[in-house]
């Protein structure tokens, strides 16, 4: 590929600055950051909010419906946001369970739980976290998911429904509480069409005082509304046009006044239908808000503590650990939240609920499976930041090393003053290397559509590209010099790793490539199941043998750390001690251990540690030759990687919902999707940097070297589509002046 052109940004929509001239904090909105991993259970997939053992604090029930240890887990909170294991925690509920809702089913004034298992199952709760089996209801199907309402006006709550019969599909049941006397299970409406996926929620949406059905099938451009009777029973349907394929729903008043709407994802994004208390309904004006096709775990509540009721949810276009949060605005419209989206895990479901008691609302991400590589953790409270400190708008100052391509670039990084990045478009010599500021780039075959990982240090490019078949799989590890010439193979599969399918993970892998000063390295590791996949019980309760991402028994061995030469790799250690990589750079390594993160010498000897903290740990790891950055829940810590020694915490403020991506002698980088935040070390003064609306729109990355900042980003349209913008550390610095 020819050359690339070096250029001075003049117009706004190509540049990484705005043309904003004014001073002073900038609010952000509701942001949100990860706190420490909670003990969920193996695979989490629903979730109830209750005070189960009344000291006032919101407490967590979760379902995990996995063949090997079916449970439901109940967390008691302390009042701050850190949760324990309940008393005789965890609770067996039937198998698979994989719904669950709170209530008083009994009325003694506690909390219960009902389980959708094999059964609807009770657990009755004693009012100090304890729970004890209670009745069980056999219905037709399995229940796989529960709604409770106070059907028919006898102020105890009755429950419907939703059930899976491998014969007959989908299914309805409505059980009636009759107190002392158990639940009464009714056949509910009839569903019909066979659908492949459904969902269901009560709420009153005919303005009688009484709890209607709404249902959505994945097959039907419509929903089925099922007027409540008041004595427990529903109406005929009336179907409600909504938009093709027809997903998750959440009901809410969302334009005040004081009549439920419905939420609902669509093929073409999230409609909000706007009820008129009468069954009718209406599309918002602003209907539907742009999302990914098949969006999921929707969640609704108050998230700026403004009155109005906002969404969450996870979007995939905009990457698997993300969670959106859109703003409602009081009438039925919906905006993002500024730095919205926030790192969720991997996000099955969210749920909405102040945790904390300070009174925001948080986000509850689960993700119903387990990691098993060296991946950003999952299942933790994403705690709504403080508002202090403010971030204050940066001082323009435009752009001048620009470099623009013909593809669309994919996969980034960049240390000193070169980038590197994957052209997923561009079929000759795809992966670039450029040097700021100069006109041109190094080009080298590579497949950019496989890359996993990508990293430059020292001289070198290396990446790690993976290929999957339906029975096997491979990977490799490359190196080359920036200056060209071609690529070297320095480590990979001899022979393809057999799987039983795709979604089959053992065997060895690869990954946690990164780069910084002279060092390059990554991990490898190997993945089993322990105890084998399925066991006498397992296999009676319908599950299969094989060991795929849910598999709660999937263990890793065999980890070991390598430094990437020019020829070869070098092992640095092997077994716990060597895995996960975190961070490189300043000639050094971050290795996050179950100790603390303990900073290696480039050639693995150990240098320094700083000490695990089990109910604040680092989010995000980041290495110079001057700093070790810690990305707290909402601080940025500060070490020295020769001592461990801290040398300051700096609050973060709202930008504590951003990540780490990066740190030097002067400044920290703190990055979202397509919103930028640099933090001068010396006093901990934020500031914002703006991007135009095209960089914001096509954001793909942003990296903080020694050298200064590089980003990322692609056009919609265009002969020169992608764009790679770098600014020296020394401009970054004059931002803050007058600020």
């Amino acid at each position: 590929m020819r050359t690339l052109a070096f250029a001075v940004v003049l117009l706004a929509c190509l540049l990484s600055v705005s043309g904003a001239a004014a001073t002073g904090p900038r609010p952000l909105g509701p942001s949100f950051a990860a706190g420490p991993p909670l003990p969920l259970g193996p695979t989490p997939a629903a979730a109830a909010v209750g005070d189960f053992d009344g000291d006032g604090s919101p407490d967590l029930a979760i379902a995990n419906p996995n063949y090997y240890r079916s449970d439901v887990r109940v967390l008691l909170n302390d009042g701050a946001g850190r949760f324990r294991l309940a008393p005789g925690s965890p609770f067996k509920a039937g198998d698979g369970p994989s719904s669950v809702v709170a209530a008083d089913f009994d009325g003694d004034g506690k909390l219960d739980l009902a389980v959708g298992s094999d059964k609807v199952r009770l657990l009755l709760g004693d009012g100090t976290g304890r729970f004890t089996a209670g009745l069980a209801v056999q219905l037709s199907g399995a229940p796989v998911t529960l709604a409770a309402g106070d059907l028919n006006a006898d102020g105890r709550p009755d429950l419907v429904a939703l059930t899976w019969n491998d014969k007959t599909g989908y299914g309805l049941s409505v059980l009636l509480n009759n107190g002392p006397a158990g639940f009464s299970a009714l056949p509910g409406p009839a569903i019909g069409g066979r659908p492949d996926s459904v969902w269901i929620a009560l709420a009153d949406f005919t303005g009688d005082g009484t709890r209607d059905l709404v249902l959505s099938r994945g097959n039907s451009a419509s929903l089925s509304l099922f007027p409540g009777d008041g004595a427990g029973g529903f109406g005929s349907a009336i179907l409600v046009a909504a938009g093709k394929e027809a997903g998750e729903l959440k009901a809410a008043d969302f334009n005040g006044d004081g009549k439920q709407d419905i939420a609902i994802f669509v093929k073409t994004g999230l409609a909000i239908l706007l009820g008129d208390g009468a069954g009718g309904f209406r599309k918002a004006p602003s209907s539907p808000i742009r999302s990914a096709h098949y969006g999921y775990a929707l969640a609704a509540g108050d998230l700026d503590d403004d009155g109005k009721p906002d969404l969450a949810y996870a979007d995939p276009d905009l990457g698997t650990g993300a969670a959106v949060v859109q703003l409602g605005n009081g009438d039925g419209g919906f905006r993002r939240a500024r730095l919205s989206p926030f790192y969720a895990g991997w996000p099955g479901t969210l749920v909405a609920a102040d945790l904390n008691r300070d009174g925001k609302t948080d986000l509850l991400p689960l993700d119903n499976g387990v990691t098993w590589g060296p991946a950003p953790r999952g299942n933790m409270v994403l705690f709504q930041t403080p508002s202090d400190p403010a971030v204050t708008l940066g001082r323009p100052v435009p752009a001048k090393a620009v470099f623009t391509t013909r593809g669309t670039i994919g996969t980034f990084a960049a240390d000193g003053r070169r980038a590197a990045f994957c052209l997923e478009d561009y079929s000759k010599r795809p992966l670039r290397v450029w040097t700021a500021p100069g006109r041109r780039s190094v080009g080298f075959e590579a497949d950019c559509e496989g890359m996993n990982d990508l990293a430059i240090a020292g001289g070198r490019v290396a990446w790690i590209e993976y290929y999957f078949g339906n029975t096997d799989r491979g990977y490799s590890v490359s190196v080359a010099s920036v200056f060209g010439g071609r690529p070297r193979g320095v480590d990979g599969t001899p022979d393809d790793i057999e799987t039983t399918d795709m979604e089959d993970v053992t065997g060895p892998w690869v990954g946690a490539l990164f780069g910084g000063g002279r060092v390059l390295a990554y991990n490898a590791w190997s993945v089993d199941c322990v105890p084998p996949p399925c066991d006498e019980q397992c296999e009676e309760n319908g599950g299969g043998g094989g060991c795929y991402e849910s598999n709660p028994t999937l263990r890793v061995y065999g980890q070991w750390l390598g430094r990437i030469g020019a020829r070869h790799v070098v092992g640095l250690r092997a077994g716990p001690r060597a895995y996960p990589l975190r961070a490189a750079g300043g000639g050094r390594i971050a290795v996050e251990l179950a100790s603390g993160v303990v900073v290696l010498r480039a050639n693995g000897s150990h240098l320094s540690i700083v000490p695990a903290q089990a109910d604040d740990p680092p989010r995000g790891v980041a290495l110079s030759r001057t700093h070790l950055a810690l990305l707290r829940t909402f601080a940025l810590d500060l070490y020295w990687p020769e001592t461990g020694a801290r040398q300051r915490s700096i609050p973060l403020g709202p930008a504590a919902g951003l990540e780490l991506a990066g740190v030097n002698g002067q400044l920290a980088l703190l990055r979202g999707k397509g919103h930028l935040v640099l933090v001068r070390l010396s006093d901990g003064k934020l500031i914002s940097f703006p991007l135009g609306a095209a960089a914001t729109a096509g954001f793909v990355d942003a990296k903080l070297t020694g050298a200064g900042l590089f980003y990322a980003f692609n056009l919609a349209r265009g002969a020169k589509r992608g764009h790679v913008v770098f600014e020296p550390t020394a401009r970054l610095l004059a931002r803050f002046q007058g600020r």
